[in-house]
């Protein structure tokens, strides 16, 4: 339970949150219908821009970004966007490592947020939100390069379909339940990149220069 300050707030931020989830829900499809990721891009970060900027309108005492934890996941946003675009142009084991270091810096922000004891409303709901939108833009790039089927698609949505659901049976009063998984899910679609691509990328190194893996490879060698 949160105190009754606080009741609006929360309302107003749980509202947000809703169009936004619902708005991530079709925006998902237009991208999968188009297959084109900026629809995705495009959509959900304008949507996180909103509902972030919407908050410190409604609290004009408050100053952005509240806290340096809630400047670190701001960073993990532009580095998920950044990797998201250029993800077509690279790699997907340089995608998996930038994907890994926006991992590592989720562990940052909390652990720099309960060391400052600056632990906020926005920050905790921005923190689920870059965790979601990690997923979901991950697990799209995953889909639309085919290095897996359509079935990830579902677990980039998970989140949002699970909030869309839940808003109608939170109280005013009452902060959003945990949602169960979510931080597996994104560890999960990251190391399934990363171990992956790796395991890729050392096999091609293997087949074109070891003359045991490569016929042709052999063949110039023994010609020499």
């Amino acid at each position: 339970m949160i105190s009754p300050k606080s009741v609006i707030s929360v309302q107003r931020l749980h509202k947000n949150l809703w169009w936004y989830s619902v708005a991530n829900i079709l925006l998902t499809m237009v991208t999968l219908y188009t297959k084109d990721m900026v629809w995705l891009i495009a959509g959900s970060v304008l949507g996180l821009l909103y509902w972030i900027s919407r908050y410190f309108i409604d609290h004009p005492n408050i100053s952005f970004p509240q806290s340096p934890a809630n400047a670190l996941t701001l960073l993990r946003i532009c580095l998920l966007v950044m990797t998201t675009m250029m993800s077509p142009g690279i790699t997907l084991f340089e995608a998996g490592v930038l994907y890994s270091i926006i991992c590592l810096g989720d562990i940052l922000d909390g652990y720099v947020a309960r060391k400052l004891n600056m632990t906020t409303l926005i920050g905790e709901y921005l923190d689920k939100e870059t965790d979601a939108l990690f997923v979901l833009m991950s697990t799209t790039v995953l889909y639309l390069t085919g290095h897996a089927g359509r079935w990830v698609i579902g677990l980039g949505l998970i989140r949002y379909i699970y909030f869309t659901g839940m808003y109608f049976f939170i109280t005013p009063d009452q902060k959003e339940i945990k949602d169960p998984g979510q931080s597996t899910l994104q560890y999960f679609v990251c190391e399934h990149i990363i171990l992956f691509s790796a395991a890729w990328y050392f096999f091609k190194i293997i087949v074109d220069n070891c003359c045991w893996f490569n016929p042709l490879f052999f063949y110039q060698s023994c010609a020499y």
